[in-house]
């Protein structure tokens, strides 16, 4: 084959060549034409995956940012939880000092348990903990410290428990509802029947008859009769060693065996017995020992 070149100054050259040589040059242009097309192809291939990584990429940046979030929320909540579990332990802690039971309320190891997170109470966490970490650590922690605030809080509740039925079997009021005066103390006197000094085991309380005689504190009614020298007679029985007695009632609305609380009424006022008049006689007795009446009325006016 035979090329022509004519130059800008009209000189031509002319060039022969071979058929194989010609066939060469179109299989090497044909194959970078093929490779470019490829490489397009490709192109928009990568752009097309470049878009859909983006997105999704974008997508996952979302879920991040909502899943960060709610770690942060759940962060401030185990924050808040801490706060309150440190008022709860002051507070307990207090109550049990009160109670005088401080030394009993937890062992060293127990009170070693600690509820987690920097001292500030800030979001910060430190470089070798994550976040999730110190979620997971501290709500152990705080699940440890309130099991534990949980054994303190029932050992004082049975301890107010005791507390309230100590006070509840203690006498504490006056044994008539109505207007009264003291017509006889506790101690030694001039019996008014002998006209000797004699020991009088309780106090008198003076009234009009019929006035309601009432339990001074919860118990048993153990005895409810008559009685040589106290007459009508009611006797209740009390938890923690105390017994009271009340005497010279006109009637009796009690029996043994009946419950009662404070301030039931149980008889009322009378004469009977050795007495003089009206009144009601009252005795307060503790693991066995007559004690002065007077030292467990509160409300004596």
């Amino acid at each position: 084959m035979t090329v022509i070149v004519v130059t800008p100054r009209q000189r031509m050259t002319t060039y022969h060549l071979s058929y194989w040589l010609l066939h060469l040059f179109s299989l090497l242009l044909l194959s970078l034409l093929t490779t470019a097309l490829l490489l397009s192809v490709d192109y928009q291939e990568k752009k097309q995956d470049i878009v859909y990584y983006r997105a999704a990429n974008s997508d996952l940046n979302k879920a991040l940012e909502v899943i960060n979030n709610k770690a942060l929320d759940d962060l401030v909540r185990l924050r808040t939880i801490n706060l309150v579990v440190r008022r709860l332990n002051n507070y307990n802690e207090s109550l049990m000092k009160m109670a005088g039971l401080q030394e009993t309320l937890l062992s060293e190891e127990e009170e070693a348990v600690g509820l987690g997170g920097p001292a500030d109470l800030g979001l910060e966490t430190s470089p070798e903990e994550s976040l999730a970490d110190w979620s997971q650590n501290t709500s152990r922690e705080l699940e440890a410290t309130v099991f534990e605030q949980e054994k303190s809080f029932i050992q004082l509740k049975s301890f107010l428990e005791q507390q309230s039925e100590l006070l509840s079997s203690t006498p504490s009021i006056k044994p008539v509802r109505g207007s009264v005066f003291l017509s006889s103390r506790f101690g030694y006197r001039i019996s008014p029947f002998s006209k000797r000094r004699a020991f009088h085991n309780g106090v008198d309380l003076s009234g009009r008859r019929g006035m309601p005689v009432i339990a001074t504190a919860d118990g048993e009614v153990i005895l409810a009769g008559w009685q040589k020298g106290y007459g009508r007679l009611v006797v209740i029985k009390h938890e923690f060693g105390y017994l009271t007695r009340y005497g010279h009632n006109d009637k009796l609305l009690v029996k043994k065996g009946d419950l009662v609380k404070r301030g039931d009424q149980i008889a009322l006022m009378g004469s009977t017995g050795y007495s003089t008049g009206p009144h009601c006689h009252y005795e307060v007795v503790y693991n066995g020992r007559r004690m002065n009446p007077l030292n467990y009325i509160l409300n004596w006016q």
